[in-house]
C-alpha cells in the first residue's frame, strides 16, 4: 500500500527504538493507521510531530504497521486547560472506539470540528456531547430518543420515561421509579438531546450519563487514561 497526501491527525506518538517514534493518525480516507517515523528525534523534527496536529500524510506498507515516508502540519489545535483534557478525551474515544483501517470520513469531520471548538473557546460540555452522539451514529451504536421502546409511540414531553441499556426508552409511572433511578428523566429531556438542543443543564446532564453508558460496548468498561489525568474536569 502506498497513499499520497491523506487527510491525517495526529492521535499519539511514543519513541520507538533510538531515533524513530510509532504515531498513531487518524485519517479520513483509511481511518487509524500507526506508522513508524524514522530519524523523528534527530534535530527538531520531534517538535513537528505532536497530537492536536492536522496535516497531509504519506506513508507505505502492505498491511497493520506502515512506514511514513512524509507527514507536513498544516493546521495545530491550540489547546490549553479543560480544553486540552476535553482535546485528549475526543483522541481516547478515536483511538478506542476505531479499528485500525476502519474509514470513518464522517467521525474525522466531526473530530476535527470538535477540536477547532475546543481551540476557539466554544462551551465545552455541548461540544463533546454532540460528538460523542455523532460518533454513537456512525459505528452503529446511535441511540434513538424518540420513540418508547416497548409501544414505539412518540416520547410524551410530560412523561416519564427509563433508559434501559440495549432497549431503549420505556415509559414508568410509578413516582418510586423516578426518585431512585439516575437513567429516568421526562420526556422533554430526551425530545431535546434528540434535536440536539443542548441549552438546559439538565439535559447536558443526562446526555453524559446515556453518551458514556452507550459508548463502553464500543471503547470498552476500562477507565478512560483523559478522565484519570484529568479528574477535575466535569465536562467529560
Amino acid at each position: 500500500m502506498r497513499a499520497q497526501d491523506l487527510h491525517a491527525l495526529v492521535v499519539h506518538l511514543r519513541p520507538y527504538r533510538e531515533t524513530s517514534a510509532l504515531v498513531q493518525f487518524f485519517t479520513r480516507d483509511q481511518g487509524r493507521l500507526v506508522g513508524v517515523m524514522k530519524g523523528l528525534h534527530r534535530g527538531r523534527r520531534t517538535a513537528s510531530v505532536q497530537p492536536f496536529q492536522l496535516g497531509k500524510l504519506s506513508c507505505s506498507g502492505k498491511s497493520g504497521l506502515v512506514t511514513v515516508t512524509h507527514f507536513e502540519a498544516t493546521t495545530a489545535f491550540d489547546l490549553t486547560g479543560d480544553a486540552l483534557s476535553a482535546g485528549f478525551y475526543v483522541l481516547e474515544l478515536i483511538s478506542r472506539g476505531l479499528a485500525e483501517h476502519q474509514a470513518e470520513p464522517q467521525v474525522f469531520d466531526a473530530t476535527v470540528k470538535v477540536l477547532q471548538s475546543l481551540a476557539d473557546g466554544e462551551p465545552m460540555a455541548p461540544r463533546l456531547r454532540l460528538f460523542e452522539l455523532t460518533l454513537l451514529s456512525e459505528l452503529g451504536y446511535g441511540l434513538d430518543f424518540r420513540f418508547d421502546s416497548q409501544t414505539g409511540e412518540s416520547i410524551d414531553a410530560d412523561g416519564w420515561y427509563r433508559w434501559i441499556d440495549e432497549q431503549g426508552l420505556v415509559r414508568v409511572e410509578p413516582e418510586l421509579d423516578r426518585q431512585n433511578s439516575t437513567a429516568v428523566w421526562p420526556g422533554r429531556i430526551f425530545l431535546a438531546i434528540a434535536a440536539r438542543d443542548f441549552s438546559d443543564g439538565e439535559v447536558l446532564r443526562a446526555a453524559r450519563l446515556l453518551n458514556q453508558r452507550a459508548l463502553t460496548p464500543l471503547i470498552g468498561a476500562a477507565p478512560l487514561i483523559s478522565r484519570a489525568l484529568y479528574s477535575g474536569n466535569k465536562q467529560t
